[in-house]
C-alpha cells in the first residue's frame, strides 16, 4: 500500500503522483512555499485526518524569507520529517555561532566582521572575494575557528543565525530515518543500502542474505506470528549490520556508490543492481519525496501526504547520534 499522494519538489521540478499519475511542472524557487500550500490544497490535506511527512532539505531551496517562512511552519505545526543535508549545515552552523558567542571575545569580533561585509554586500562585492581579501587584510586568530571549507555569512549561516530558539530546536529533533514496519520501508533523505557493496549480495554477513535468530521468548508462536516478526528483525538489520548505513553523513549525502564507498557525485549503474536486488525482495524504500526500491539520493525536499487512519503512519524513529550536531556538513548542491 503506497501514499495517495506523494510530492516530490525542487527549485526546477515538481512530481505530484495521484493514483499512478504524474504531472511534472517547472516554478521558480522563489515560490516553492506557495506552491506547496496549493498542492497540499488540491489535494484536499486535512491536518486531523491526514499525515503530512517532510524528507529534507527544508530550506535553503528559496531564498532566506521563504525559507524561514517554510521553517516556521514546519516547527510550529511539529510536521514529521527526517534531516537533510541542508538542514545538518544550519544545525551545525546555529551550533558553531553560539559556540563563538561564548567565547571572551567572540560576540564582539562576529558582529563587527558582519557589520563589514554587510557594508561591502551593498556595494555589490562577492562574498568569496571579500573573505579571501578580508582573511588577508585580518590576522585574527578568529578565523581559525571557522572549519575548513565553511563559508561564513553563506545562506546556511544566516538561516542559522535568523532562526528562533523553538526552530532550532525542531531540526535537532529531526531523526536521520524513519522506520514503517507495517509498510515495511523506511524514509531518509539520501539513501540506504541494503547490503554492504564490499561483499557479494548472498554473502552470509549481508542481513538479507539470512534468516534472523528468533528471541527465545518468541520460540513458540505459530508460523504466521513469526514470520513479520523475522522479517521485522531482518530489516533493522538494514540499518545496523550494514556498516555504510551507520555512518550519519552517508544517509544525510548518499548519492552512489564509488569502489565501494559512498558518494555525492552522480548515481552509477552499482545502484541499478542494488534497485533491482532489493525490489525482487520486496523491501521498499521511501526517499527524497519518492516511493521506489532504489536508495539512490535525488537530494530535494519532499513531502508525503496519507490518511491517518493506514498503517503507515506508524513509524519509528531512528534519532541521530548527538554528534551529529557537529557533523562535518556537504550541503553544497
Amino acid at each position: 500500500m503506497i501514499p495517495n499522494v506523494v510530492f516530490s519538489l525542487s527549485a526546477t521540478f515538481m512530481a505530484c503522483s495521484i493514483s499512478s499519475c504524474t504531472i511534472p511542472t517547472s516554478f521558480p524557487s522563489c515560490l516553492l512555499n506557495s506552491f506547496t500550500s496549493n498542492l497540499l490544497e488540491k489535494a484536499s490535506y486535512d491536518p486531523k485526518s491526514d499525515v503530512l511527512i517532510h524528507v529534507g532539505d527544508v530550506m535553503t531551496k528559496a531564498s532566506r524569507k521563504q525559507s524561514l517562512k517554510m521553517l516556521a511552519y514546519l516547527a510550529s505545526n511539529n510536521i514529521t520529517g527526517v534531516r537533510g543535508n541542508h538542514d545538518q549545515a544550519v544545525i551545525e552552523w546555529r551550533g558553531w555561532i553560539s559556540w563563538i558567542r561564548s567565547l571572551p571575545g567572540g560576540a564582539r569580533w562576529l558582529n563587527r566582521v558582519y557589520l563589514k561585509w554587510r557594508e561591502e554586500k551593498c556595494r555589490g562585492t562577492k562574498l568569496n572575494l571579500w573573505l579571501h581579501q578580508e582573511k588577508q587584510r585580518d590576522s585574527s586568530p578568529w578565523w581559525n575557528k571557522i572549519p575548513k571549507d565553511w563559508k561564513l555569512f553563506s545562506e546556511h549561516f544566516n538561516i542559522a543565525h535568523d532562526m528562533t530558539d523553538e526552530q532550532y530546536d525542531y531540526l535537532r529533533s529531526l531523526p536521520l530515518t524513519l522506520y514503517v514496519p507495517s509498510a515495511h520501508a523506511f524514509i531518509v533523505h539520501a539513501g540506504l543500502l541494503p547490503s554492504n557493496p564490499n561483499h557479494r549480495f548472498n554473502h552470509p554477513t549481508q542481513p538479507l542474505a539470512r534468516i534472523p535468530s528468533l528471541p527465545s521468548r518468541n520460540s513458540t508462536l505459530s508460523r504466521n506470528d513469526t514470520y513479520p516478526l523475522l522479517r521485522g528483525l531482518q530489516e533493522l538489520r538494514v540499518l545496523n549490520d550494514v556498516p555504510q548505513n551507520t555512518v550519519p553523513w552517508n544517509v544525510l549525502n548518499m548519492r552512489s556508490i564509488h569502489n565501494g564507498k559512498i558518494s555525492r557525485q552522480v548515481a552509477n549503474s552499482f545502484l541499478l543492481s542494488v534497485y533491482c536486488y532489493i525490489c525482487s525482495l520486496g523491501v521498499p524504500m521511501v526517499n527524497s519525496g519518492r516511493m521506489s526500491g532504489t536508495m539512490t539520493c535525488l537530494d530535494v525536499m519532499g513531502l508525503i501526504f496519507m490518511p491517518r487512519t493506514w498503517p503507515w503512519t506508524r513509524y519509528i524513529a531512528i534519532p541521530p547520534p548527538l554528534s551529529t550536531d557537529t557533523l562535518h556538513h556537504a550541503a553544497s548542491t
